[in-house]
């Protein structure tokens, strides 16, 4: 699964990410397969975290990989939200996507782009564009939420 979509029509990130798949890098198309991205995949932190480092050299290149990383985050959340409709997934699995998906997007803002304060804005931004696009997701963490806690009570009577 993929991690990052790199944006190629920024001139720096789509010649940066050209060079790393000409040198041999596991870069793979974008999800479309139309070639309008780069995903990285998830066991490629450090090379993102190098990536990032050389961006910072230049500031206003860097607004670029937090764009990347909000939409990134704004399309493997829209599919959570498309299972969702088509009924693919119980609630109860989106909430744990969701979540999931947090802790994978948190871990590159922190070990890749070092934690930085934007990053990280740009990541709730994201998360909270497509979880308050839909209705669906409250009511399925309405529904979450009551079966932990009716889980839980029935634990706590045994």
């Amino acid at each position: 699964a993929g991690i990052l979509k790199v944006v190629a029509s920024s001139p720096a990130v789509g010649s940066v990410a050209a060079a790393s798949a000409a040198g041999g890098g596991r870069l793979a198309p974008g999800p479309a397969g139309d070639g309008s991205g780069v995903v990285i995949d998830r066991e490629r932190i450090a090379d993102l975290a190098s990536v990032y480092d050389l961006f910072s050299r230049v500031p206003s290149s860097v607004s670029h990989l937090r764009d990347a990383l909000g939409e990134r985050v704004r399309l493997d959340g829209r599919s959570l939200v498309r299972d969702q409709e088509t009924g693919v997934a119980p609630p109860a699995a989106f909430v744990k996507g969701v979540l999931d998906m947090r802790e994978r997007f948190a871990a590159v803002v922190t070990d890749a782009m070092r934690g930085e304060k934007k990053a990280q804005k740009r990541m709730r931004e994201a998360f909270e564009d497509f979880l308050n696009a839909d209705a669906r997701a409250a009511n399925c963490l309405a529904v979450y939420v009551d079966e932990l806690l009716r889980g839980g009570l029935r634990g706590a009577d045994e």
